[in-house]
């Protein structure tokens, strides 16, 4: 299993992998954890580091991450996003992994690659452009936001409610989610973001219920 996620933060580019590294057995060790490899990287300075950190597989580990961000000083914002990511991608791989015993090994690699503000801005367009793809996703979205303003409905759930859903009808059509890595699968209902992208109905909630980010383009949705 592997994730990762790319976020632009003025004129820094950072580069956020999580990969499993046991895929068959745990590593040495009797305590039931993740055994995190962290490593850091930053091609300006020409600097590189690294940590090894030890959480309990029953324990948030989203805080553990942001507290191990901050030391490298990566923005707030930035380093929120990519604790939630890595938080899904654990929480995921626990599940995943209930009935093991022992440690599970994850590596986190997080390469930092500073641009001028001309090629930065040029990266940012690229970004910003699948974001302005469906206007007319964009309001029928807002307007549901405003619905469950009005109504006392949580944003969240009519915020989803109000999302395209769609059907893989063909071998042709069955890409891949990119939260979970695993295929969409003929006739399987997904859930379309107003930027276009599709994932798996329970991937993309539980998505939401932590940054309301669309995990591909950083597509924000009013909720």
């Amino acid at each position: 299993m592997h994730s990762a996620m790319k976020i632009l933060s003025v004129n820094t580019l950072y580069d956020f992998t999580v990969v499993q590294t046991d895929t068959a057995t745990p590593c040495a060790g009797e305590d039931d954890v993740f055994q995190i490899e962290f490593r850091y990287r930053n091609f300006q300075s020409r600097s590189q580091s690294s940590r090894s950190i030890r959480i309990p597989r029953n324990q948030t580990s989203s805080m553990v991450m942001i507290d191990t961000l901050q030391e490298f000083e990566v923005p707030e914002t930035t380093r929120s996003d990519m604790a939630a990511h890595f938080d899904f991608f654990v929480d995921r791989l626990s599940r995943r992994g209930c009935n093991r015993r022992g440690s599970i090994c994850v590596k986190v690699n997080l390469d930092a690659k500073e641009f001028s503000p001309e090629t930065a801005e040029a990266i940012q367009r690229r970004i910003e452009s699948g974001r302005r793809e469906n206007e007319r996703g964009v309001r029928r979205v807002a307007a549901a936001a405003a619905v469950a303003e009005l109504e006392a409905v949580p944003p969240l759930e009519a915020v989803v409610e109000g999302l395209e859903r769609k059907r893989v009808a063909e071998v042709e059509d069955e890409g891949e989610c990119s939260i979970c890595l695993e295929k969409l699968g003929v006739g399987t209902v997904l859930i379309v973001l107003p930027c276009l992208h599709v994932y798996h109905t329970e991937c993309i909630i539980r998505w939401l219920e932590r940054t309301h980010f669309c995990p591909f383009c950083r597509f924000k949705l009013p909720c």
